[in-house]
């Protein structure tokens, strides 16, 4: 039954972890099993996905106006960076096509998840030793962070976290790090969202129109708390205390391995 207050949960919870490098897709699992909270279909998913999307593109507008004129012009980096942008799409989209089933099996799976948010904090204890250079991004760096990214299709894999740790590993500047990384997204969230409405269609099942309404006001709140979850993301990065989301995961990792 969709409700008022269960949306709004919902949203704010994507919002939050889908950028922040804590796992959305683990922090709904163990949202689910802590609070008996479930999901109430695929078409607020879909809001809730769109509403976070959104965030990245007011967030980044202007950089993305910028290689949008530069792809169209043949000038600048534009058409590079588009490259990139395909290059570190493809290891996650192979994944799934290959493993999809094994990998949703674990959404049902809340001890497994902890395991997974504990190795997802220990990554990110991994950034404290990266490298402090600024080195330019090139298609073997985006390469890397594509397989990081197929990674965090498993539940408890943050794929902002996984993205951006492989970046500052690779000696890669914080900014650009995070800039790629949700950019990176945009392809991903809306692959996912593609994934979900051919769901959908094949259920074939509706919503009355008296709910669409609270699904809009879902997608405004997943994109306003999405954009400041971007803003909160790239200070804490520039500041060098990316790892201290390690310190959230191992613990609420152990909690969910220990007791779920």
């Amino acid at each position: 039954m969709l409700s008022l207050w269960n949306i709004l949960v919902l949203a704010v919870l994507q919002g939050l972890t889908e950028f922040i490098p804590v796992s959305s897709s683990g922090h709904l699992v163990l949202g689910q099993a802590w609070l008996d909270l479930a999901l109430p279909g695929l078409t607020l998913e879909i809001v809730l996905h769109a509403g976070t999307l959104i965030s990245v593109l007011i967030y980044y507008r202007r950089k993305i106006a910028g290689l949008t004129v530069e792809f169209l012009s043949g000038r600048g980096e534009g058409r590079r960076y588009a490259v990139w942008l395909v290059l570190a799409s493809l290891p996650a989209a192979l994944l799934y096509v290959a493993a999809g089933s094994r990998v949703e099996s674990l959404f049902s799976r809340p001890d497994r998840v902890g395991l997974l948010l504990m190795a997802n904090g220990l990554l990110l204890f991994s950034v404290y030793w990266s490298r402090r250079s600024d080195r330019p991004l090139r298609w073997h760096a985006a390469l890397a962070m594509g397989i990081a990214q197929a990674c965090a299709l498993l539940p408890g894999i943050s794929r902002s976290g996984a993205t951006i740790s492989m970046a500052r590993r690779l000696g890669i500047e914080p900014r650009r790090a995070a800039e790629f990384s949700l950019l990176m997204s945009v392809p991903a969230v809306a692959g996912a969202m593609l994934f979900d409405m051919i769901a959908l269609a094949r259920e074939g099942g509706g919503l009355p129109a008296r709910v669409w309404p609270l699904l809009a006001l879902g997608a405004i709140v997943a994109a306003g708390v999405g954009w400041l979850a971007i803003a909160a993301l790239v200070r804490v990065l520039s500041s060098g205390r990316f790892w201290l989301f390690g310190i959230y995961c191992l613990a609420i990792g152990a909690l969910a391995w220990r007791w779920l």
